[in-house]
Protein backbone atom coordinates (compact mmCIF):
# COMPACT_ATOMS: atom_id res chain seq x y z
CA UNK A 1 0.00 0.00 0.00
CA UNK A 2 -1.27 2.97 -0.83
CA UNK A 3 -3.18 0.70 -3.75
CA UNK A 4 -2.01 1.52 -7.05
CA UNK A 5 0.75 3.83 -5.94
CA UNK A 6 3.76 2.87 -7.67
CA UNK A 7 1.80 1.41 -10.81
CA UNK A 8 0.92 5.00 -11.00
CA UNK A 9 4.17 6.15 -10.51
CA UNK A 10 5.49 3.72 -13.57
CA UNK A 11 2.70 4.83 -16.10
CA UNK A 12 4.06 8.65 -15.26
CA UNK A 13 7.52 7.82 -15.88
CA UNK A 14 6.48 5.88 -18.85
CA UNK A 15 4.69 8.64 -20.16
CA UNK A 16 7.49 11.50 -19.47
CA UNK A 17 10.12 8.88 -21.35
CA UNK A 18 7.56 8.20 -24.64
CA UNK A 19 6.85 12.10 -24.48
CA UNK A 20 11.04 13.01 -24.26
CA UNK A 21 11.21 10.62 -27.17
CA UNK A 22 8.25 12.52 -29.16
CA UNK A 23 10.49 15.86 -27.86
CA UNK A 24 13.63 14.87 -29.43
CA UNK A 25 12.18 14.10 -33.09
CA UNK A 26 10.66 17.35 -32.47
CA UNK A 27 11.80 19.93 -35.82
CA UNK A 28 14.52 22.41 -34.70
CA UNK A 29 13.59 25.62 -33.00
CA UNK A 30 15.35 28.06 -34.79
CA UNK A 31 14.03 31.13 -33.14
CA UNK A 32 12.59 32.40 -30.00
CA UNK A 33 9.52 33.04 -31.44
CA UNK A 34 9.30 29.53 -32.68
CA UNK A 35 10.22 28.70 -28.73
CA UNK A 36 7.46 30.72 -27.48
CA UNK A 37 4.94 30.06 -30.14
CA UNK A 38 5.44 25.68 -29.48
CA UNK A 39 5.29 25.83 -25.91
CA UNK A 40 1.91 28.24 -25.77
CA UNK A 41 0.18 25.75 -28.27
CA UNK A 42 1.14 22.87 -26.12
CA UNK A 43 0.50 24.77 -22.91
CA UNK A 44 -2.70 25.41 -24.39
CA UNK A 45 -3.58 21.93 -25.51
CA UNK A 46 -2.70 20.73 -21.92
CA UNK A 47 -4.75 23.05 -20.52
CA UNK A 48 -7.72 22.26 -22.51
CA UNK A 49 -7.38 18.77 -21.73
CA UNK A 50 -6.81 19.96 -18.11
CA UNK A 51 -10.08 21.37 -17.56
CA UNK A 52 -12.09 19.37 -19.94
CA UNK A 53 -14.80 19.14 -16.94
CA UNK A 54 -15.23 22.54 -16.85
CA UNK A 55 -14.85 23.18 -19.92
CA UNK A 56 -17.75 20.86 -21.11
CA UNK A 57 -20.04 22.47 -18.40
CA UNK A 58 -19.48 25.76 -19.29
CA UNK A 59 -20.86 24.47 -23.30
CA UNK A 60 -23.50 22.77 -21.79
CA UNK A 61 -24.96 26.13 -19.53
CA UNK A 62 -23.79 28.61 -22.85
CA UNK A 63 -25.59 25.76 -24.81
CA UNK A 64 -23.22 25.69 -27.55
CA UNK A 65 -22.70 21.82 -28.01
CA UNK A 66 -24.58 21.48 -31.09
CA UNK A 67 -22.50 24.63 -32.74
CA UNK A 68 -19.31 22.86 -31.75
CA UNK A 69 -20.56 19.49 -33.17
CA UNK A 70 -21.20 21.05 -36.28
CA UNK A 71 -18.24 22.94 -36.39
CA UNK A 72 -16.20 20.12 -35.52
CA UNK A 73 -17.95 17.83 -38.59
CA UNK A 74 -18.00 20.83 -41.10
CA UNK A 75 -13.69 20.83 -39.85
CA UNK A 76 -13.31 17.01 -40.97
CA UNK A 77 -15.58 17.46 -43.85
CA UNK A 78 -13.20 19.68 -45.44
CA UNK A 79 -10.48 17.41 -46.27
CA UNK A 80 -12.58 15.61 -48.72
CA UNK A 81 -13.67 16.93 -51.87
CA UNK A 82 -17.08 15.28 -53.61
CA UNK A 83 -16.30 13.38 -56.23
CA UNK A 84 -17.17 13.74 -59.35
CA UNK A 85 -19.10 16.74 -59.05
CA UNK A 86 -16.72 19.69 -59.88
CA UNK A 87 -15.69 22.72 -59.14
CA UNK A 88 -13.17 20.95 -57.56
CA UNK A 89 -12.13 22.05 -53.57
CA UNK A 90 -15.70 23.91 -54.07
CA UNK A 91 -17.75 22.45 -51.31
CA UNK A 92 -14.52 21.53 -48.80
CA UNK A 93 -14.08 25.29 -48.61
CA UNK A 94 -17.89 26.28 -48.05
CA UNK A 95 -17.79 23.75 -45.71
CA UNK A 96 -14.53 25.66 -43.43
CA UNK A 97 -16.30 28.66 -43.80
CA UNK A 98 -19.32 27.41 -42.11
CA UNK A 99 -17.35 25.52 -39.71
CA UNK A 100 -14.87 28.72 -38.82
CA UNK A 101 -18.59 30.54 -38.76
CA UNK A 102 -20.09 27.86 -36.19
CA UNK A 103 -16.84 27.78 -34.06
CA UNK A 104 -17.19 31.60 -34.09
CA UNK A 105 -20.70 31.47 -33.18
CA UNK A 106 -19.96 29.08 -29.94
CA UNK A 107 -17.31 31.55 -29.18
CA UNK A 108 -19.47 34.42 -29.02
CA UNK A 109 -22.05 32.55 -27.04
CA UNK A 110 -19.48 32.67 -24.27
CA UNK A 111 -18.25 36.18 -24.02
CA UNK A 112 -18.98 37.63 -20.44
CA UNK A 113 -21.82 40.04 -20.78
CA UNK A 114 -21.85 43.77 -22.28
CA UNK A 115 -22.97 45.69 -19.05
CA UNK A 116 -22.57 48.71 -20.03
CA UNK A 117 -22.87 50.55 -23.60
CA UNK A 118 -19.45 51.82 -23.05
CA UNK A 119 -18.08 48.39 -23.07
CA UNK A 120 -20.20 47.34 -26.26
CA UNK A 121 -18.70 49.96 -28.05
CA UNK A 122 -15.33 49.49 -27.10
CA UNK A 123 -15.97 45.34 -27.65
CA UNK A 124 -17.10 46.05 -31.34
CA UNK A 125 -14.32 48.71 -32.13
CA UNK A 126 -11.93 46.63 -30.64
CA UNK A 127 -13.10 43.81 -33.04
CA UNK A 128 -13.53 45.97 -36.01
CA UNK A 129 -9.64 47.41 -35.70
CA UNK A 130 -8.43 43.96 -35.43
CA UNK A 131 -10.50 42.52 -38.30
CA UNK A 132 -8.82 45.24 -40.39
CA UNK A 133 -5.67 44.97 -39.07
CA UNK A 134 -5.93 41.04 -40.23
CA UNK A 135 -7.10 41.70 -43.50
CA UNK A 136 -4.70 44.94 -43.80
CA UNK A 137 -1.73 42.32 -42.79
CA UNK A 138 -2.70 39.22 -44.73
CA UNK A 139 -2.95 41.40 -47.79
CA UNK A 140 0.44 43.02 -47.47
CA UNK A 141 2.18 38.88 -46.25
CA UNK A 142 0.50 37.51 -49.45
CA UNK A 143 1.24 40.17 -51.79
CA UNK A 144 5.20 39.37 -50.17
CA UNK A 145 5.00 35.99 -50.56
CA UNK A 146 3.09 35.82 -53.71
CA UNK A 147 3.95 38.96 -55.68
CA UNK A 148 1.81 37.84 -58.79
CA UNK A 149 -1.20 36.74 -58.86
CA UNK A 150 -1.27 33.20 -59.26
CA UNK A 151 2.23 32.91 -59.61
CA UNK A 152 3.05 29.02 -59.74
CA UNK A 153 6.14 27.28 -60.47
CA UNK A 154 6.07 24.56 -63.54
CA UNK A 155 9.83 23.84 -63.39
CA UNK A 156 12.07 25.92 -60.77
CA UNK A 157 14.73 27.75 -62.80
CA UNK A 158 13.12 27.18 -66.34
CA UNK A 159 8.99 28.10 -66.46
CA UNK A 160 6.79 29.71 -64.23
CA UNK A 161 2.96 30.80 -64.77
CA UNK A 162 0.99 33.68 -63.15
CA UNK A 163 -1.55 36.05 -64.19
CA UNK A 164 -1.06 39.17 -65.62
CA UNK A 165 1.83 40.56 -63.48
CA UNK A 166 2.11 44.47 -61.73
CA UNK A 167 5.27 46.73 -61.84
CA UNK A 168 5.47 46.35 -58.29
CA UNK A 169 4.36 42.60 -58.35
CA UNK A 170 7.46 41.47 -61.34
CA UNK A 171 10.40 43.87 -59.16
CA UNK A 172 9.20 41.07 -56.55
CA UNK A 173 9.25 38.31 -58.24
CA UNK A 174 12.46 38.90 -60.67
CA UNK A 175 14.51 39.52 -57.37
CA UNK A 176 13.70 36.01 -56.50
CA UNK A 177 13.52 34.30 -59.95
CA UNK A 178 15.47 36.24 -62.28
CA UNK A 179 13.23 36.15 -65.28
CA UNK A 180 15.27 36.09 -69.07
CA UNK A 181 11.65 35.67 -70.77
CA UNK A 182 8.56 37.03 -70.14
CA UNK A 183 5.61 35.28 -72.74
CA UNK A 184 2.20 37.24 -72.67
CA UNK A 185 -0.31 34.31 -74.09
CA UNK A 186 -2.92 37.27 -74.29
CA UNK A 187 -3.19 39.10 -78.06
CA UNK A 188 -2.95 42.95 -76.21
CA UNK A 189 -4.37 44.08 -79.91
CA UNK A 190 -7.33 42.73 -79.06
CA UNK A 191 -9.94 45.65 -79.55
CA UNK A 192 -11.06 46.59 -76.45
CA UNK A 193 -9.38 43.92 -74.16
CA UNK A 194 -5.74 45.05 -73.61
CA UNK A 195 -5.01 45.15 -70.16
CA UNK A 196 -3.97 48.25 -68.02
CA UNK A 197 -0.87 46.66 -66.96
CA UNK A 198 0.19 45.85 -70.28
CA UNK A 199 1.91 48.94 -70.72
CA UNK A 200 3.79 49.02 -66.98
CA UNK A 201 4.94 45.35 -67.75
CA UNK A 202 6.25 46.39 -71.14
CA UNK A 203 7.81 49.00 -68.98
CA UNK A 204 9.40 46.67 -66.45
CA UNK A 205 10.60 43.91 -68.97
CA UNK A 206 12.45 46.93 -71.03
CA UNK A 207 14.16 48.63 -67.93
CA UNK A 208 15.77 44.96 -67.08
CA UNK A 209 16.47 43.68 -70.27
CA UNK A 210 14.09 41.25 -70.43
CA UNK A 211 13.06 39.14 -74.13
CA UNK A 212 9.20 39.88 -74.18
CA UNK A 213 7.12 37.68 -77.00
CA UNK A 214 3.55 38.62 -77.10
CA UNK A 215 0.61 37.26 -78.67
CA UNK A 216 0.13 37.94 -82.28
CA UNK A 217 -3.84 38.92 -83.16
CA UNK A 218 -5.77 36.46 -85.14
CA UNK A 219 -5.42 33.17 -86.05
CA UNK A 220 -2.76 32.78 -88.88
CA UNK A 221 0.05 33.18 -86.92
CA UNK A 222 -1.08 31.23 -83.92
CA UNK A 223 0.29 27.98 -84.72
CA UNK A 224 3.82 30.27 -85.58
CA UNK A 225 3.53 31.64 -81.98
CA UNK A 226 2.43 28.11 -80.29
CA UNK A 227 5.58 26.70 -81.57
CA UNK A 228 7.85 29.41 -80.78
CA UNK A 229 6.63 29.51 -77.36
CA UNK A 230 7.26 25.82 -77.17
CA UNK A 231 11.17 25.95 -78.77
CA UNK A 232 11.33 29.11 -75.79
CA UNK A 233 10.62 26.65 -72.90
CA UNK A 234 13.08 24.19 -74.34
CA UNK A 235 15.42 26.36 -74.65
CA UNK A 236 18.35 26.85 -71.59
CA UNK A 237 19.44 30.21 -73.01
CA UNK A 238 15.63 31.83 -72.42
CA UNK A 239 15.15 30.55 -68.59
CA UNK A 240 13.71 31.12 -66.36
CA UNK A 241 10.47 32.11 -68.36
CA UNK A 242 7.34 33.65 -66.79
CA UNK A 243 4.44 33.03 -68.70
CA UNK A 244 0.99 34.69 -68.28
CA UNK A 245 -2.16 35.71 -69.76
CA UNK A 246 -4.91 37.88 -68.06
CA UNK A 247 -6.08 35.71 -65.51
CA UNK A 248 -4.15 32.32 -65.84
CA UNK A 249 -7.26 30.42 -65.85
CA UNK A 250 -7.86 29.81 -69.57
CA UNK A 251 -4.93 30.15 -72.14
CA UNK A 252 -1.95 29.50 -69.53
CA UNK A 253 -3.22 26.36 -68.39
CA UNK A 254 -4.31 25.54 -72.13
CA UNK A 255 -0.79 25.88 -73.20
CA UNK A 256 0.59 24.35 -70.21
CA UNK A 257 -1.28 21.14 -70.87
CA UNK A 258 0.15 21.61 -74.59
CA UNK A 259 3.57 21.83 -73.18
CA UNK A 260 3.07 18.34 -71.01
CA UNK A 261 1.68 16.87 -73.59
CA UNK A 262 4.00 17.38 -76.20
CA UNK A 263 7.24 18.23 -74.63
CA UNK A 264 6.93 16.01 -70.96
CA UNK A 265 5.58 13.36 -72.23
CA UNK A 266 2.47 13.48 -69.77
CA UNK A 267 -1.00 11.29 -70.46
CA UNK A 268 -3.67 13.81 -71.62
CA UNK A 269 -5.91 12.69 -68.22
CA UNK A 270 -3.19 13.77 -66.20
CA UNK A 271 -3.04 17.13 -67.96
CA UNK A 272 -7.23 17.64 -68.06
CA UNK A 273 -7.08 16.74 -63.91
CA UNK A 274 -4.12 19.68 -62.90
CA UNK A 275 -5.66 22.14 -65.21
CA UNK A 276 -9.12 21.41 -63.26
CA UNK A 277 -6.77 21.81 -59.93
CA UNK A 278 -5.78 24.80 -61.31
CA UNK A 279 -8.73 26.29 -62.26
CA UNK A 280 -11.04 25.10 -59.70
CA UNK A 281 -13.25 24.48 -62.63
CA UNK A 282 -13.04 21.71 -65.54
CA UNK A 283 -11.40 23.40 -68.87
CA UNK A 284 -13.92 25.25 -71.34
CA UNK A 285 -15.02 23.73 -74.16
CA UNK A 286 -12.77 25.60 -76.33
CA UNK A 287 -9.94 23.67 -75.04
CA UNK A 288 -11.39 20.46 -76.29
CA UNK A 289 -11.04 21.62 -79.98
CA UNK A 290 -7.82 23.49 -78.99
CA UNK A 291 -6.25 20.15 -78.48
CA UNK A 292 -8.19 18.81 -81.09
CA UNK A 293 -6.67 20.76 -83.45
CA UNK A 294 -2.59 21.32 -81.83
CA UNK A 295 -1.65 18.19 -80.86
CA UNK A 296 -2.10 16.02 -83.46
CA UNK A 297 0.69 17.34 -85.50
CA UNK A 298 2.99 18.12 -83.06
CA UNK A 299 2.71 14.39 -81.36
CA UNK A 300 0.93 12.34 -83.68
CA UNK A 301 1.55 9.01 -82.31
CA UNK A 302 0.86 9.67 -78.58
CA UNK A 303 -2.05 11.76 -79.72
CA UNK A 304 -3.43 8.70 -81.81
CA UNK A 305 -2.45 5.71 -78.82
CA UNK A 306 -4.03 7.93 -76.33
CA UNK A 307 -7.51 7.67 -74.58
CA UNK A 308 -8.48 10.75 -73.23
CA UNK A 309 -7.38 12.27 -76.21
CA UNK A 310 -9.83 10.22 -78.80
CA UNK A 311 -12.39 10.97 -75.77
CA UNK A 312 -12.21 14.58 -76.64
CA UNK A 313 -12.12 14.17 -80.54
CA UNK A 314 -15.09 12.00 -80.25
CA UNK A 315 -17.07 14.69 -77.42
CA UNK A 316 -16.07 17.25 -80.29
CA UNK A 317 -17.33 15.29 -83.16
CA UNK A 318 -20.10 17.25 -85.17
CA UNK A 319 -18.91 21.32 -83.78
CA UNK A 320 -17.50 23.33 -86.01
CA UNK A 321 -14.41 24.94 -84.57
CA UNK A 322 -14.34 28.40 -84.99
CA UNK A 323 -10.72 29.02 -85.26
CA UNK A 324 -10.58 27.49 -88.80
CA UNK A 325 -13.79 29.99 -90.03
CA UNK A 326 -11.38 33.56 -88.24
CA UNK A 327 -8.42 31.29 -90.51
CA UNK A 328 -10.47 31.60 -93.74
CA UNK A 329 -11.75 35.23 -93.08
CA UNK A 330 -8.09 36.29 -92.52
CA UNK A 331 -6.80 34.30 -95.44
CA UNK A 332 -9.52 35.14 -97.82
CA UNK A 333 -8.94 38.77 -97.22
CA UNK A 334 -4.59 38.35 -97.22
CA UNK A 335 -5.48 37.39 -100.76
CA UNK A 336 -8.30 40.41 -101.61
CA UNK A 337 -5.31 42.47 -100.35
CA UNK A 338 -2.88 40.99 -102.10
CA UNK A 339 -4.82 41.05 -105.09
CA UNK A 340 -5.66 44.88 -104.76
CA UNK A 341 -1.83 46.01 -103.94
CA UNK A 342 -0.84 43.92 -107.54
CA UNK A 343 -3.82 45.65 -109.39
CA UNK A 344 -2.24 48.89 -107.92
CA UNK A 345 1.46 48.35 -109.12
CA UNK A 346 -0.08 47.47 -112.25
CA UNK A 347 -1.56 50.42 -113.05
CA UNK A 348 0.85 52.28 -111.96
CA UNK A 349 3.43 50.60 -114.26
CA UNK A 350 0.68 51.20 -116.93
CA UNK A 351 1.11 55.36 -115.95
CA UNK A 352 4.64 55.02 -116.01
CA UNK A 353 5.00 54.08 -119.71
CA UNK A 354 2.74 56.65 -120.82
CA UNK A 355 4.21 59.30 -119.40
CA UNK A 356 7.83 57.82 -120.36
CA UNK A 357 9.00 59.47 -123.42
Amino acid sequence: EPAEYWPKWAFFWGVAAFDLALFSCAPPWESRKGRIAAVAIGGGIIEIVRDRHNLWRMAKENRIIGLLGIAMILAAARQFDIPRIEPAEYWPKWAFFWGVAAFDLALFSCAPPWESRKGRIAAVALGFALLVGLHLGGREILRYQRPIDRLKVILPGKLYISAMPTYRGLSLAHERHRFKTIINLFPEDMPGLRSSRYEEETRFAREHKIQYVRSPLGAATSDEFLDRTLELAQDPDAWPILIHCHACMDRTPAWLGIYRFVVQGWKLDDVMREIERHRGYRPKSSVTLLYNRVLPPRAPERYASDPTAQLLKRCAAGTVDPFWEEYRRETAEQRANSRALLRVGRRDNRADAIRRP
